[in-house]
């Protein structure tokens, strides 16, 4: 499996308007994203992202992904 990242600028404007592009066009430039500016809510409106609930139940996160991380 190939992850190539792409950096993106720091203006959350400028940002925001290039992902709307890529995803209103339907370019399948990205399979993941990192939002830490509150877009997801809107993306996942427009049927943008996927909803992986049922893949990462909560027990299933704590065990195998958080364990180390929430244990004491």
């Amino acid at each position: 499996m190939l992850v190539r990242t792409e950096t993106l600028p720091n203006a959350s404007d400028v940002a925001r308007e290039m992902f709307l592009t890529a995803l209103e066009g339907g370019a399948d430039d990205f399979d993941v994203l990192r939002d830490r500016r509150g877009w997801a809510p809107e993306f996942a409106r427009a049927g943008w992202l996927a909803d992986l609930s049922a893949a990462f139940p909560p027990a299933k996160l704590r065990e195998e992904y958080l364990g180390s991380t929430i244990e004491p």
